[in-house]
């Protein structure tokens, strides 16, 4: 298939250092090694973290599937199809709710009028098809599949706690924090010894926080990788995402989970009772370090295997419903 997927919103697209370009970045890799043709759009590329494909200014004239990458992108594109003639079905792969760019009223507008000319709405974690069939919308759940992360018994003598670092409100790092107040440097078990804690973080900023014991700022995978390792328990307390990668990465390395529980948080796709311990305060994610269940790991891993699977997987799955 010619495939194109369009990412060029002048203030919300373009390439840059974040997951969602990521992972259409790396569709977009994996697409073209199965024998697809596929290109991205966009104007802008500050990308780095890994080598990827000239982006382009417009899109192919023979495109046979054109896919916004964001609801900000499907006005643009359209426009765009139009004025160049373009008459394949037009799509949107919603991979987040991104209510800090507009207001709920205008996302579900948005991909109202999409289907409504006879456009498809992908979504990439189950939760956001629950929201647009309330609200009279289908969609099809694509996920973008999951590439190879090792597991591995962690490098160190302490107990490790890890979580993304993010300023952005809906991240929940003030609960990271919250969790550091109440368990710091360890705390004292049953029998009375104590046990020591570090605490880790990456993210896209060039500093973190000066009390956690080891930040990452964009991180290779390799690095990436290496830092779940180092880590026994991931938290993740975020409130808005699409599909969550980091908790799900560090599943597979091996790490115990520590999820928010609420639908919109984005891990519920493999974040179960029984594959993770769910929490709804930060005392009872401490409680959890403290009484771990650590036969929930194995558990995460086989279900994201069969539930998410690779992203070779994934994306023969997308080429199926595209």
């Amino acid at each position: 298939m010619r495939i194109t997927f369009f990412a060029d919103h002048h203030t919300y697209g373009q390439l840059s250092n974040n997951g969602g370009t990521r992972t259409i970045l790396l569709s977009q890799k994996e697409l073209e090694r199965q024998g697809h043709i596929v290109d991205v759009v966009a104007s802008v590329d500050k990308y780095t973290w890994h080598k990827h494909k000239k982006p382009v200014r417009s899109i192919p004239k023979d495109s046979q599937a054109v896919i916004a990458v964001s609801v900000a992108d499907i006005d643009p594109m359209l426009k765009k199809m139009k004025k160049r003639g373009i008459k394949c079905r037009p799509s949107v792969w919603v991979r987040g709710w991104p209510i800090w760019t507009m207001s709920e009223q205008s996302i579900i507008s948005k991909l109202k009028r999409l289907f409504t000319i006879g456009g498809r709405v992908y979504v990439n974690a189950s939760w956001l098809h629950h929201k647009l069939t309330a609200n009279g919308i289908p969609s099809y759940v694509v996920f973008a599949g999951m590439d190879d992360w090792y597991d591995m018994q962690p490098d160190n003598a302490y107990c490790t706690v890890g979580c993304l670092y993010s300023k952005r409100g809906t991240k929940g790092w003030k609960e990271f924090e919250k969790l550091h107040d109440i368990l710091g440097s360890g705390y004292v078990c049953e029998n009375g010894t104590t046990a020591e804690l570090k605490w880790v973080a990456f993210g896209t900023e060039k500093k973190g926080p000066k009390w956690l014991d080891k930040y990452l700022s964009n991180p290779s995978k390799s690095e990436l990788e290496g830092l779940y390792h180092k880590a026994e328990y991931w938290f993740s307390p975020s409130a808005l995402e699409g599909f969550h990668n980091p908790p799900a990465e560090a599943a597979m390395c091996g790490c115990l989970l520590l999820c928010r529980d609420i639908r919109s948080g984005g891990t519920q796709d493999y974040a179960t009772p029984e594959t993770a311990h769910l929490w709804q305060s930060v005392e009872e994610a401490a409680e959890y370090i403290r009484n771990p269940d650590w036969s929930k790991v194995l558990k995460c891993q086989e279900l994201i295997k069969s539930t998410i699977g690779t992203r070779e997987q994934a994306m023969k799955k997308f080429v199926e419903v595209l």
